[in-house]
């Protein structure tokens, strides 16, 4: 009995970091340990987080239970959702990969929402989740630096087509690509600063320190405009809630803004593939990695999309098609004329227009309007707004394992009220 206890406890603790660690091995095949030809595309990464998952419900079925009987229309709504996307699809005999993994996802997101409202975040939890960062950001580092090191073990999680096996370019660590990975890091550095603000000492110092530092690496050596963008909108509206609880904060706040000035010219300057990206947008970057003089001029950003501006054009074709219920759950993905298999809409409100119709948005507009009025305070909104403005040029949520669970533990994380809870974060924080 003590022991099923202790499990249940662990659980509730390590689930989160549990589940991150799982996900390393999502493109690891079975195979590779049994030698069964079955077993080829069964993935020891989702086969782990489905069972964490399952054990648990298992063990918290109770608690869960509860938990979706306090919110019976997101409940409902979620469901109704899910559901819709499936008969769409059934019914315009569209069922194919793409939308089998978004439906099966969506169940695993909502699922692993109930799951992170009813674990506990404590002290030692989110040093794991940082000591989980600080391990990705160095295998970063070293795909950076020494390439050929890594490329073995690299290709044991991920496919050839996803490596960068050249010196000095984009590194997505061991995620699929260099855009979540880089975003990954921005999200986690607002995450580290918000709760570090609102539970002070409850993140070992040190460990803190040496997280944020390689998310501000991890950030720039993957070159994502998207995650620069990320950590820029977060960083400032932690500064406002900063400033706003005490204007003597403002000293602080303007030696980490000069820091990130500081931290982003030596980046254009280092490296290539971040000035590049950036010079896209900035023509300034590349003067500065070039070491040129800077106009007036190159300071204003240049209209560049990249590939969003064919992509939202085919999107608004395909919704013009079926506007009430949209073309079916991921069907964006495959029924592109751009390159299908390869795209999804680049934006989050855009996906769930054309892929559920304005049914399936309204719906969406109701459990993001449920999220939002759950959030308890300031920290917490500013986590919650950067996860969805990291979403309005990309969509990672919606076909990446990493992001599906970050997310769900972002909205427990933000809809937690840590003073009246029973919370362990609670009693560190209050004896801290």
């Amino acid at each position: 009995m003590k022991k099923a206890l202790d499990i249940t406890e662990g659980l509730r603790a390590y689930i989160f970091p549990l589940l991150l660690l799982a996900t390393i091995l999502h493109k690891y095949s079975l195979y590779n340990i049994l030698k069964v030809d079955a077993l080829q595309k069964v993935s020891v990464g989702d086969l782990s987080v489905l069972l964490l998952v399952m054990l648990f419900v298992l063990t918290s079925n109770k608690r869960l239970l509860e938990t979706i009987k306090s919110s019976p229309r997101l409940s409902f709504a979620g469901l109704a959702f899910i559901l819709l996307s499936t008969m769409v699809v059934l019914i315009g005999h569209d069922i194919n990969r793409h939308s089998i993994i978004f439906i099966a996802s969506s169940f695993l997101f909502f699922l692993l929402i109930i799951v992170f409202i009813n674990s506990e975040t404590r002290s030692n939890t989110l040093n794991w989740v940082a000591i989980y960062i600080v391990l990705i950001n160095l295998a970063g580092l070293v795909e950076y630096l020494f390439p050929e090191m890594i490329r073995g073990f690299l290709l044991s999680l991920k496919s050839e087509h996803a490596l960068n096996i050249k010196k000095f370019e984009r590194i997505s660590s061991v995620m699929t690509n260099p855009n979540p990975f880089g975003v990954f890091n921005a999200i986690m550095f607002t995450v580290f600063l918000c709760i570090q603000y609102g539970f002070k000492k409850f993140l070992n110092i040190y460990l803190f320190i040496f997280s944020l530092i390689l998310c501000v690496l991890g950030v720039i050596l993957s070159g994502s405009n998207n995650a620069l963008m990320t950590m820029l909108i977060g960083t400032l509206m932690f500064a406002v809630i900063l400033a706003a609880r005490n204007f003597r904060n403002l000293k602080w706040l303007a030696l980490v803004l000069v820091i990130m000035v500081l931290v982003f010219i030596a980046a254009l300057k280092i490296s290539p593939s971040f000035s590049s990206s950036i010079g896209r947008v900035f023509p300034a970057a590349n003067k500065i990695y070039c070491g040129e003089r800077i106009e007036f001029k190159d300071i204003i950003p240049n209209r560049y999309l990249s590939d969003r501006d064919r992509i939202w054009k085919e999107g608004a074709e395909l919704f013009m098609k079926s506007p009430v219920t949209g073309i079916g759950a991921n069907q964006y993905l495959a029924k592109n004329r751009i390159e299908p298999d390869k795209f999804n809409m680049h934006n989050i409100f855009g996906e769930i227009l054309v892929n559920h119709g304005i049914a399936g948005f309204v719906l969406f507009l109701i459990l993001m309007a449920g999220w939002f009025i759950r959030i308890k305070s300031s920290w917490q909104a500013v986590i919650a707004v950067t996860a969805v403005l990291s979403h309005m040029i990309d969509c990672f949520i919606t076909y990446n394992l990493p992001w599906i669970i970050l997310v769900a533990w972002i909205i427990a994380l933000t809809t937690t009220d840590f003073k009246n809870s029973g919370n362990m974060a609670t009693r560190q924080a209050g004896s801290a």
